[in-house]
């Protein structure tokens, strides 16, 4: 990889090799790594640590009470559930503090 000495087809038939070993045996991510994931991802988590913090737990905990809730696993995928549960903490922050989310800054994230 350093120096562009491996060729991107070359990885990708590697992957493709290790995942036939596997006999694509994989985890797909979960709840959690999604809510972790898009709280990383999302402007406010640049804001400060408070608000990260914040952001990233009230996901997690809305992820947590889906586990919960069996049709609602069986109907939406891991990743819209997390970003669903991004979103109303989302609400929450910016309903207590209209200016920290700018519109470009939303606009950014749901590009």
């Amino acid at each position: 990889l350093l120096y562009d000495h491996v060729d991107p087809q070359e990885i990708y038939e590697m992957e493709m090799n290790i995942l036939v070993l596997l006999d694509w045996r994989l985890n797909p991510p979960t709840l959690h790594q999604f809510a972790i994931n898009f709280s990383q991802l999302h402007p406010l988590g640049d804001c400060c640590s408070t608000t990260t913090s914040y952001l990233y737990e009230a996901t997690r905990y809305q992820v947590e009470l889906a586990i919960f809730s069996p049709e609602l696993l069986a109907t939406f995928t891991s990743s819209v559930i997390a970003y669903a549960a991004l979103k109303n903490a989302e609400e929450k922050i910016t309903v207590d503090n209209p200016h920290i989310l700018t519109p470009d800054m939303n606009q950014s994230f749901e590009a």
